[in-house]
């Protein structure tokens, strides 16, 4: 290497070491510049910041706010306000063309819309967006179309409605008492001689420590057990005495006859002077038989019983109850009256009332069948081999459609099943989903008739019984499917009776098995069960009223679900019911029926 290219060589590395150094100082100036910004970023308080732009963001929004024109936003007012009294004198001309009834509600939500727009323009939060005015005008030119396009079109008569939506719903039943449910039903004067009254007088003297007080009265009981609210004496009730017995037997002799219940329960209330009392009450006791009699006999000082209805309390009437008198209400009176002797209303002495009562514990299950002719083959009786047994007294009332039905009926009754509609479905009338609602709602009505005149009762209702038209079943699964849907969720008074998948056949019609091949003009019958059909029906209804009353307590095997009821039918089960029938529908796996 010669002296040259080591200057030059020198000479390129004092370069390059200067450019070091520069690069050098450049990166710490660089350096200590980040520190200081990092410093002074460390300092900065960013949620003050934010609000400080907040607030002009906010203040300029308001000035734009301030800058607007009011004239135009009362300009869109008055606007609207012509729009709408053009619209309502074009309602008035077209009141009875259906077609512009649409175009007016168009019209309508449009000058609404309107309204909304000058609304959130005018009264909206400053910090909220302000609309385009285009919006607003674009809104007034489609109103101001529709209304010409209105008045330009020719005036046409509505056609008529659909005759199914001309009927209107039935009005609810009024409910006015029977005159047979009053407050009295009968009375005697000298009912007894006074010899036994004398007799009967002497008898409770001897008996005075065997009375309970109960208030300002004193009560002891003898026959059937009679259990009321604040009862004392019903807990050992006694045998009927040779005296008492006497009176009884004339009781049901002269009160009791043509299937009346006779009564077995004996009640005896003791009133001392004018202190005593009787509070005001019903005898509605579900342990009462809902068709029989309530019997007071009166015996020593005269005295005075008030009845008041139960509904608003206005006193409707009172009654002397002399001595040896007697006086007979009703059970199913009871839902409408209460009773009492209020202090004051007996005179000086002693005052034995007697009162004879049909009590029985199997009343719980007292029920009324309100159903079609296909239930006119369900019998009560104490046999369960061709009725519902003496588990489950009540009685069937013909009620061949639903506007047969009478709430006042089924007065004391603790059941009421109900199986009517199939008729009214079949009528011809009946052609829509609408004349199916509104035999619903009629069918509703009713029931809260019944609940209404008697609170205690419980109702089943029944399924539209199959038939062996197709037709008419899709009647039927769209009535069962409101019952469903609409009626057991919304009262809970109401308990649905399964089962009638049973009376269907592979093709999903009424069973040939358990139905009449002809009916009494020898024509094909597509509607009426034969005697296992029926049997199999009073199954049905039994075991649900029952297993109800039984607390819920069910053994039978559980089955899957359909769109009927619930239920799949089974050849083998439709057997077992058959074979219960052939004993009168005396299937009895649950041990409910017993003679």
């Amino acid at each position: 290497m010669n002296l040259n290219d080591f200057n030059i060589t020198h000479d390129s590395f004092k370069c390059k070491l200067k450019e070091l150094i520069l690069s050098a100082q450049t990166k710490a100036e660089k350096l200590q510049t980040i520190s200081d910004f990092n410093e002074l970023v460390g300092k900065i308080d960013f949620e003050s910041v934010k609000n400080s732009l907040n607030a002009v963001q906010d203040l300029d929004l308001h000035v734009q706010h301030l800058l607007l024109n009011k004239d135009d936003l009362k300009s869109h007012q008055k606007t609207t306000e012509r729009i709408e009294s053009c619209l309502s004198k074009i309602a008035e001309k077209l009141d009875s063309e259906t077609s512009s009834n649409d175009s007016i509600k168009s019209l309508s939500e449009s000058i609404q819309h309107l309204h909304d727009q000058i609304d959130a323009f005018s009264n909206r939060p400053v910090v909220q967006h302000i609309p385009d005015s285009s919006a607003t005008d674009h809104v007034l030119e489609a109103i101001s179309k529709q209304l010409t396009e209105l008045c330009e079109r020719p005036q046409v008569s509505a056609p008529p409605p659909p005759p199914c939506l001309t009927q209107t719903l039935p009005s609810p039943p009024k409910l006015i008492r029977p005159e047979h449910h009053m407050a009295i039903h009968s009375s005697k004067d000298n009912f007894i001689d006074t010899d036994l009254e004398l007799e009967l007088i002497a008898f409770f003297d001897s008996c005075k420590d065997k009375f309970k007080s109960e208030g300002d009265r004193q009560c002891m009981t003898f026959g059937e057990q009679y259990k009321y609210t604040g009862s004392r004496s019903s807990a050992t009730p006694q045998l009927i005495p040779p005296v008492l017995q006497s009176l009884m037997d004339k009781v049901n002799s002269e009160y009791c006859t043509e299937g009346q219940p006779q009564v077995n329960s004996c009640l005896i209330n003791r009133f001392i002077g004018p202190d005593s009392s009787l509070p005001m009450h019903s005898d509605n006791e579900l342990t009462i038989h809902p068709e029989s009699f309530i019997h007071t006999i009166s015996l020593g000082a005269s005295c005075t019983v008030s009845f008041v209805t139960t509904s608003d309390d206005s006193e409707t009437h009172t009654h002397v109850c002399q001595p040896r008198s007697i006086y007979s209400m009703t059970r199913q009176s009871q839902e409408f009256f209460r009773h009492g002797i209020s202090k004051g209303s007996i005179r000086a002495g002693t005052r034995y009332s007697i009162t004879f009562r049909s009590v029985s514990f199997k009343n719980r299950n007292s029920t009324c069948i309100l159903g079609d002719s296909n239930t006119c083959g369900l019998k009560f009786g104490v046999n369960p081999k061709n009725s519902f047994g003496s588990w489950m007294p009540g009685k069937q009332i013909f009620t061949p459609v639903i506007s047969d039905i009478d709430p006042y009926q089924c007065c004391g009754y603790k059941n009421v099943v109900i199986h009517c509609a199939i008729n009214d479905l079949k009528s011809d009338e009946v052609k829509n989903m609408a004349d199916i609602r509104r035999l619903f709602s009629l069918y509703v009505n009713k029931i809260e008739c019944i609940q209404a005149v008697n609170p205690k009762v419980h109702v089943y209702v029944c399924p539209p019984l199959p038939s062996k038209r197709a037709e008419l079943n899709k009647k039927s699964l769209y009535f069962i499917r409101l019952m469903r849907e609409e009626l057991l969720p919304s009262n809970f008074g109401v308990t649905f009776v399964d089962g009638f998948d049973g009376f269907l056949d592979q093709a999903g019609l009424l069973s040939q098995h358990l139905s009449k091949d002809l009916n009494r003009y020898q024509k094909p019958d597509y509607l009426h069960l034969n005697w296992k059909g029926i049997a199999k029906l009073g199954v049905l209804i039994r075991n649900t009223v029952l297993l109800r009353m039984n607390g819920g307590n069910d053994r039978r095997s559980r089955r899957s679900r359909t769109p009927w009821n619930n239920k799949h039918p089974s050849t083998g089960e439709a057997e077992g019911y058959a074979g219960a029938a052939a004993n009168g529908f005396s299937h009895n796996r649950d041990g409910y029926q017993s003679s």
